[in-house]
Formats: C-alpha cells, sequence, structure tokens
C-alpha cells in the first residue's frame, strides 16, 4: 500500500504508540488527590509545556481538547459568548475547514453577520479585502494558517498586525501547519488556534486550543464545557492522559527530526511536482508554489474525473483524495478550488497527494504510472 493521504491523518511514530500503551495502562487520574496520581499529573503538565514552547505562549494559555473540530467550534463558541454585546459581525476565509465554515453557517443562523473573505488564484486571502470587510462591530476574524487541501499559507502575522490593536478576536486553524511549520502566536498576534495530534503523527480523538490570557481575562472568555475543574474550569471532564501522553512524544519525535524531515519531505514533493509536469504536460498545480506546506500536492488533470481516478488509484492500493477528509461523502466540486476561481470541470479534475517522512521516490513513481493508465 501507497499511502499518500498524510493531510487527512498520519500513521503514529512509534514513541506515541509506546507512550500511549504505557499511560493506557497506567489507569490513575490526574485529578486523584493521591501522590501516586503525580506522574500522571506531570505527564500532562509536560506535554502543555511542550505545545506552549512551540508556540511562543504560556503554558496556562493552552487546554486539551478532542481535537481540531471540538478547537475549531470553542473559537466560535467564545467569541459569540463573550463580545456578542459589541458587534455581531464575523469574517472567515472563504477557503476554510468545514469545522469553521459550518460554525459560521450556524452562527449566521443565530442572527450574526458573517462575511466570506475571498482568496486569490493561488489559494491566499487578500489583506486588502479583509481591510475593507472590517467594521467596528467585528468580534471574530478566522483564517486558517494553512489550506487543508491546497496547502496555501495564510499571512497570519500580517493578519494579526491589522488585528491587534482592534476588540476583534483572530483565530487560525493551525491543524495542518503545527509541527510542520513554525508558528509564534505572540509574533502574530493570535489570540485563539487550533491543533490536532493526529495531523503530525501522534493519536486521534486529541488536541489543543490556544487562548491568549490577556484577551481571555479581559473579555471573561467562556468555559466550553460545564462539570469539573479540569483544564482550569474551562473544559470538564476526565483527562485523557494516554491520548496526551502520545501527542507529546509525537510533538518530542517532530522536535528531534524537524529538519530531516522537511528536507526530504520537500525533496519529495519537488519530485513529484517535476514528474508530473514531465508526464502531464497540461496539468496544473492548485495553490501556490512558493508559499506552501512542503507536504501537499494538489494537482488538475484535464479530461481526467478525480472520483474516478481515486477510485482506480484504490485498486491499485494508492491511498489519495480528492479535497477535505471532513467533506469526503461529498461528490461536489471542492469549494476551496472553486473560491481561488476554478472550473467546476478543473475542480472535478483535481487530485490531493500528500506526503510524509515514510514516503519514497518509488512509490511517487508508481503513482505516476499508475495515472498515466488513466490518462
Amino acid at each position: 500500500m501507497i499511502y499518500l493521504d498524510n493531510a487527512a491523518s498520519t500513521k503514529m511514530c512509534q514513541p506515541a504508540l509506546e507512550a500511549l500503551v504505557y499511560w493506557g495502562e497506567n489507569c490513575l487520574n490526574p485529578s486523584a488527590a493521591y501522590n501516586a496520581a503525580n506522574p500522571s499529573r506531570d505527564i500532562v503538565f509536560q506535554t502543555r509545556e511542550l505545545i506552549a514552547k512551540e508556540l511562543n505562549c504560556t503554558d496556562s494559555e493552552i487546554y486539551f481538547t478532542s481535537g481540531g473540530s471540538e478547537s475549531d467550534n470553542w473559537a466560535f463558541h467564545t467569541a459569540t459568548d463573550a463580545l456578542s454585546q459589541f458587534g455581531k459581525h464575523i469574517i472567515v476565509s472563504a477557503i476554510e475547514h468545514p469545522a469553521v465554515m459550518e460554525c459560521a453557517k450556524y452562527y449566521g443562523r443565530k442572527g450574526f453577520d458573517i462575511d466570506f473573505l475571498p482568496v486569490d488564484k493561488d489559494g491566499i486571502v487578500k489583506l486588502d479585502e479583509l481591510k475593507k470587510l472590517l467594521r467596528d462591530d467585528t468580534i471574530l476574524v478566522s483564517v486558517m494558517t494553512a489550506n487543508n487541501e491546497v496547502g496555501s499559507l495564510q499571512p497570519i502575522q500580517a493578519i494579526g498586525e491589522l488585528l491587534k490593536d482592534r476588540l476583534t478576536l483572530f483565530h487560525t486553524d493551525a491543524v495542518q501547519a503545527f509541527m510542520h511549520e513554525k508558528i509564534n502566536v505572540k509574533a502574530c498576534h493570535v489570540d485563539l488556534l487550533s491543533l490536532s495530534g493526529h495531523k503530525f503523527n501522534g493519536p486521534k480523538g486529541i488536541g489543543a486550543m490556544y487562548i491568549n490570557e490577556d484577551k481571555r481575562d479581559k473579555y471573561n472568555l467562556p468555559a466550553l464545557i460545564l462539570g469539573g475543574s479540569q483544564e482550569r474550569e474551562r473544559r470538564a471532564g476526565t483527562v485523557a492522559v494516554p491520548l496526551i501522553a502520545a501527542m507529546g512524544e509525537a510533538i518530542k519525535f517532530h522536535q528531534a527530526h524537524y529538519t530531516e524531515f522537511r528536507t526530504k519531505i520537500t525533496d519529495l514533493q519537488q519530485y513529484f511536482m517535476q514528474e508530473l509536469k514531465r508526464n502531464f504536460p497540461n496539468c496544473q498545480i492548485n495553490g501556490s508554489l512558493t508559499h506552501r506546506l512542503c507536504n501537499n500536492v494538489n494537482v488538475c488533470l484535464p479530461h481526467l474525473a478525480g472520483e474516478e481516478a481515486l477510485i482506480m488509484l484504490d485498486f491499485a492500493e494508492i491511498l489519495a483524495s480528492h479535497g477535505s477528509a471532513c467533506a469526503s461523502g461529498s461528490l461536489d466540486p471542492s469549494p476551496v478550488l472553486l473560491a481561488m476561481g476554478k472550473s467546476v470541470e478543473e475542480a472535478s479534475s483535481s487530485l490531493r497527494f500528500t506526503l510524509g517522512y515514510e514516503n519514497t521516490k518509488t512509490e511517487i513513481a508508481e503513482t505516476i504510472k499508475v495515472l498515466l493508465n488513466l490518462a
């Protein structure tokens, strides 16, 4: 099997697997009062510290969640609950993940005014348009750090500079970018950030939310789940120690191999793109060629039906995708590609391949061979 769908999910690295088993056998609840639970408390704190250092924030600004979708929902819940007295205007980019898009639509039905920030042909938001859309009653701007379909990196720091002196909360979905790109929430003036463990070789079902403590205290940002005192009384529920510990090991794994993995995956990406252009002269690489995640290859192959191509690739045991895994049940053309100005035909003829550190040039060559048989 050739796995080229790492944007959908990644294989757990060995240290994360070992941590999952080890802490799964340790049943002690970190909220318990007895000293025997100290190791459980310690591993949760250590993972919280790891994330904080990666983002350049304090550990008191990190809250564990079940993953990216929950964290995205929390961002909208926070802004609409705490700031609705100041306004009901929300801006989200036109290429957001469904977890953000569906939140925006939901709050639109609840009476909030939603604007969708357009992107250029490379899938990068237009800052001039953002300036035009901003209003005195804008309470939330949500722009992802990196797009999950075409890999385009967004000008997060420039957006943060634009918003830093405003009432507006700035949320970024960093699910695809965390541990693949360096992120500094303070330098970028980010208020809310979402991440998910299974996108960087950690387990599914665990993620985190960064909440800027100054904004948290200033606006008394609300809890997500009421009940116990976990996560500083902002997200009640028994702490998932095995998942948190495994995510922490995945972070350390990527920290130790960051340059090595980035160099290898970038080389594979460039090789894949070159081979696509050489064998399919009329193909189009979707997204920016310069401001892009190093693992993403999204390509339009004219006159090739994307859904049929995926089925044939699947028969050849090559796993890729047609777009977001969270929208895989839909046969409609990608809203992301349509927002970038692609035609319905171009969007329908596009495939997404996303690479990991275990992929090889041999696997890419085999993928090209199968695609040639479909052309």
